[in-house]
């Protein structure tokens, strides 16, 4: 014996039939007659199936979402893997800059989270449906988890009171989580990295500039050629991008700085017999954009500040130049370990005035206050310049830093050939005119004092510009040697080999290509494969769960697209009354005028939960948290019942609209029993639902077999 659902066919005063749904007592199989009434059907297990086709027309909204999301997603990952984590990250012929391809991830990262966010909330709006109509119905707690409409405080009271099905509450609550992950995560830790695409063949040259200092050099040079290159560049070499870059050495911290000097594109030759061609002749780069010279060696000067207990043997590591203008400068230079130490200072304004420099020296025992330490090494790197003003863009080292010490005899060889005057016997190996080498001279010795001066004298509170003066001073030779050699040394370089009395070191040989350059995104590796990994899988789990719907035997009631509608329709008056004097007991409608009660019943059980009760902590008495253990206590269900509208009173349509709220538990078969051709036993889900609903104290009365 059990209850069962049945139909009543009932004929109105005006001749029209109706069919009635009633909840009544199913005798035993002894007690049976041979089959029902002819006003009474019973349903059986094929009423609660939909068709294919109705569900497919039901789900066709969440298909096409998720067909495009398939797409999108595949689409999306190979750029993502592009941008962020291919060798070349050009798209065609363009080449997104860091900028670019952050805006661009940012945007399409937030169209798939949002649209995977929407995805999933429309499948399990749809879902919490077709479990309705199913036997034995789902849980109200499980119900209002699926429900897109369920905010997050309610769904943590649900999930906390463990009467979530399956970890649909863990779910949903993840679910801004998995929205924040796909929508920013991509970009952890990625960087703004230079990137060079190369668009020309190679072309050989000798580059860079980390050569050895050669004293012999200057005895071929002209004063005057070594006295413009100091004159132009000690105010600001280490400041010219052409030139010079800032580059970080470990341990060089606080007053310590250090620079890298490649050598520049004006010192870079074509290998030729003749070392007179340079990379700014023949039209090779003349359009370049970026002109990249590639693993050539070039300068690493690092600077630092003598302690305070260090001073100079002002007669052993001291000189004095420009006397014959009576404007003395004094010079000292000493060897530290690996390194070098320079100082300097002019005779002061009082005595220059004066013309007194070299009757009162007095103040050449004064300390040093503009002293540096400089220390080289070789750095191999490959370096890109701007194809418009040849300033240094990007140096990438190839090579660890390898110290050089540095000679304080070649320095001392400048100082001779900067501020001495220069031999005027007419044997001499200097190639200028004697007139031109004086000139230049005292232009020299007198600019530098009076730079020093000025600062001594006008801004005395600045006291780095007159220390970055000392290491402009200190970089002019490495940074021009080769210019040096270029000049003495034209004709011994041609493609068999190296010649001649000052040969270009071999590693100076190398290749000067053109291309065009940017700043990319680069992402770290494990954070974009597993980002593509998981867009991948919840693209799949969402594709699955749109499937099962598809292939479940359970229909999907017909949707209008607003959510209220919806719910007014399904929950409308003419739902039977599944609740009545008892629980699990029905008392069915027995005329029209108690439709509006019967309807009214459909939501009785919920509308109960809204009543305001005491509650003796803060905590309990919030209404979502009572409402939350209250589903639990009273384990109420939604179930599908058969419409009493015109379109659902036949028995055996599958479209089923109407449902319920109702107290208690279902025990027993499916409809038809062992042998009426439905299933016997519950899916995985339909089990945890079940069980789930059963959990708290058992309600009186008789239990119900549906």
């Amino acid at each position: 014996m059990g209850w069962a659902l049945n139909l009543r066919r009932e004929t109105s005063p005006e001749g029209d039939a109706a069919w009635s749904p009633t909840l009544g007592w199913l005798p035993s199989a002894s007690q049976q007659q041979e089959g029902p009434g002819e006003g009474n059907v019973v349903r059986s297990s094929s009423d609660l199936r939909g068709t294919a086709s109705s569900r497919a027309r039901e789900l066709w909204p969440l298909v096409s979402l998720w067909v495009f999301l398939a797409v999108f997603s595949v689409l999306y990952s190979v750029y993502v893997y592009k941008s962020l984590l291919s060798d070349d990250p050009a798209i065609g012929h363009w080449l997104p800059s860091a900028s670019d391809t952050n805006l661009v991830v940012s945007v399409l990262s937030q169209v798939f989270a949002n649209s995977i966010d929407l995805l999933l909330l429309g499948v399990f709006d749809v879902l919490r449906w077709q479990l309705a109509a199913r036997f034995p119905g789902v849980s109200a707690a499980t119900f209002f988890q699926l429900s897109s409409s369920t905010g997050w405080v309610p769904m943590l009271f649900l999930t906390l009171n463990r009467i979530s099905s399956g970890g649909i509450g863990l779910i949903r609550l993840l679910l801004p989580l998995l929205g924040l992950y796909f929508g920013s995560s991509l970009k952890f830790k990625a960087e703004f990295v230079y990137f060079f695409k190369q668009n020309s063949v190679g072309t050989p040259v000798f580059a860079g500039s980390g050569m050895p200092m050669n004293e012999g050099l200057l005895s071929l040079l002209p004063a005057s050629y070594v006295a413009v290159f100091y004159a132009a560049w000690i105010p600001t070499l280490l400041d010219v991008p052409k030139y010079a870059v800032p580059f970080p050495i470990p341990g060089c911290e606080g007053s310590c700085t250090s620079s890298f000097l490649p050598g520049g594109i004006e010192t870079a030759r074509k290998i030729a017999p003749y070392l007179n061609m340079t990379l700014l002749r023949g039209g090779t780069f003349r359009d370049a954009e970026t002109i990249q010279i590639r693993n050539a060696p070039g300068i690493l000067l690092r600077f630092d500040t003598p302690g305070a207990d260090f001073d100079f043997d002002r007669d052993k590591d001291c000189h004095t130049y420009g006397k014959h203008l009576n404007d003395t400068l004094q010079v000292c230079i000493r060897p530290v370990d690996d390194s070098l130490a320079f100082g300097w200072k002019a005779c002061p304004s009082r005595l220059f005035q004066q013309r007194a420099c070299l009757n009162d020296t007095s103040w050449l025992a004064d300390p040093l206050p503009k002293t540096v330490l400089m220390t080289r090494y070789k750095q191999f790197a490959t370096t890109a310049f701007s194809g418009r003003d040849f300033s240094i863009r990007h140096v990438q080292p190839t090579s660890e830093p390898i110290l050089e010490r540095v000679n304080a005899s070649t320095y001392l060889a400048v100082l001779n050939a900067l501020y001495n005057l220069p031999d005027s016997n007419p044997g001499t190996t200097r190639a200028t005119s004697y007139e031109h080498d004086v000139a230049m001279t005292h232009a020299v010795a007198y600019g530098t004092t009076w730079l020093i001066r000025l600062y001594d004298d006008v801004f005395p509170d600045d006291i780095h510009t007159p220390i970055s003066h000392v290491r402009n001073f200190l970089a002019i030779p490495h940074q021009f040697m080769a210019a040096c050699q270029h000049f003495a040394n034209y004709t011994v370089a041609n493609l068999s080999g190296i010649k001649g009395a000052f040969p270009l070191p071999d590693d100076m040989q190398t290749v000067a290509v053109s291309g065009n350059s940017t700043t990319r995104l680069l992402g770290l590796d494990w954070v974009v494969w597993t980002y593509i990994a998981a867009t991948a899988a919840v693209v799949m789990i969402a594709g699955g769960l749109v499937m099962n719907m598809l292939t479940r035997e359970e229909p999907i009631p017909e949707s209008s697209g607003f959510v209220e509608v919806d719910l007014a329709a399904r929950f409308g008056a003419d739902s039977p009354t599944l609740s009545g004097s008892g629980p699990g007991r029905a008392a069915p409608p027995s005329s029209p005028s108690t439709a509006a009660v019967a309807g009214d019943d459909a939501l009785r059980a919920i509308r109960e939960l809204a009543q305001p009760r005491a509650s003796p902590g803060p905590v309990l008495s919030s209404s979502t948290f009572r409402i939350a253990k209250e589903l639990r206590r009273r384990k109420i269900r939604i179930i599908s019942v058969p419409s009493s509208s015109s379109e659902g009173r036949l028995a055996g349509s599958s479209r089923h609209r109407a449902f319920a709220f109702r107290e208690g538990v279902y025990e027993g078969n499916r409809p038809g029993g062992d042998g009426g051709g439905g299933r016997t036993e519950l899916s995985a889900l339909e089990r945890a639902d079940t069980e789930i609903t059963s959990l708290g104290s058992p309600l009186e009365g008789p239990k119900m077999k549906w």
